[in-house]
């Protein structure tokens, strides 16, 4: 199973300086990328747990739930979430005006990281700083704990919303 703090770790050492040499662009790029995935997987393994528990891990249900959230659906979300006031289809989902902080900052770091994962991943121009991937680093392991720390009922909404969205 994919280990979000393994997954930092990772980024992490591909910061480490070998032979004082700095980072190479490979490394950099994939630390941002790795950064990122630390999140999404956090994201997923906490919803996943949280709709079949811990122990239904090994279930087909488990990998099925999993691999249902997506990529672009869940940034589209998690921009529409991340506002003082939240548009009215998602105030009606959630019963809410807006969310807990503690997730709208999950919210937000998860759009800057996937913006990031696309420039490190895609753009051959992009210019990757020891700094850049380092803050990727640290802010994946900030919007991991952030998500940790919000409400539960409230943490399982979003989860929820993450997942499958909602119609017009």
């Amino acid at each position: 199973m994919l280990d979000p703090d393994e997954l930092l770790d990772t980024a992490r050492l591909l910061l480490v300086k070998r032979a004082g040499a700095t980072p190479s662009d490979g490394q950099l790029r994939r630390a941002v990328s790795t950064a990122y995935y630390a999140l999404f997987h956090a994201i997923l393994q906490t919803g996943a747990q949280r709709f079949l528990g811990a122990a239904g891990s090994a279930s087909p249900g488990y990998a099925l739930l999993y691999r249902g959230y997506g990529h672009g659906s869940m940034r589209t979300i998690c921009e529409a979430v991340n506002k003082s006031t939240m548009a009215l289809k998602y105030q009606r989902a959630l019963g809410c005006t807006t969310i807990d902080q503690n997730l709208r900052d999950c919210a937000s770091t998860f759009v800057e990281l996937q913006l990031a994962r696309h420039g490190a991943d895609y753009d051959p121009q992009a210019s990757i700083t020891v700094t850049d991937a380092s803050n990727a680093v640290v802010s994946a392991a900030e919007a991991i704990k952030s998500l940790s720390l919000a409400p539960p009922a409230n943490r399982d909404d979003f989860l929820a919303l993450l997942l499958v969205g909602v119609r017009d």
